[in-house]
């Protein structure tokens, strides 16, 4: 997954941050870090955990863990690490709710 950040967005990761799990979680919760690039003017972020990231567990052999992880681009002066905290708080949404996200899918965050 880091090698795809980085092809994306031709840069190393500028930070990678390890989340609170949000407060219904007992122990660890469901992102096991987030990749923070800077990019041209803005802020990429790439959560890891939502898909396998060590050993197949789920059944279908074409999907890994929930099929995608959550990717957030932020336009800040510093590194937003408020939208870590998001990123972790939507993925668990995910893992408590049972309705993944799926393409096209969005927020408005006004």
């Amino acid at each position: 997954m880091e090698a795809a950040v980085r092809a994306a967005d031709g840069a190393e990761p500028y930070a990678r941050h390890h989340p609170r799990a949000p407060h219904r979680f007992q122990g660890h919760g469901p992102v096991e870090e987030v990749l923070v690039t800077r990019v041209a003017g803005h802020w990429h972020l790439v959560t890891l955990g939502l898909s396998e990231l060590a050993v197949k567990e789920s059944p279908d052999r074409d999907v890994s863990g929930w099929g995608f992880e959550l990717s957030f681009r932020v336009v800040a002066d510093e590194e937003p690490l408020w939208a870590v905290e998001l990123l972790a708080n939507l993925a668990g949404y995910v893992w408590t709710s049972r309705h993944p996200f799926a393409p096209g899918h969005h927020l408005d965050l006004r």
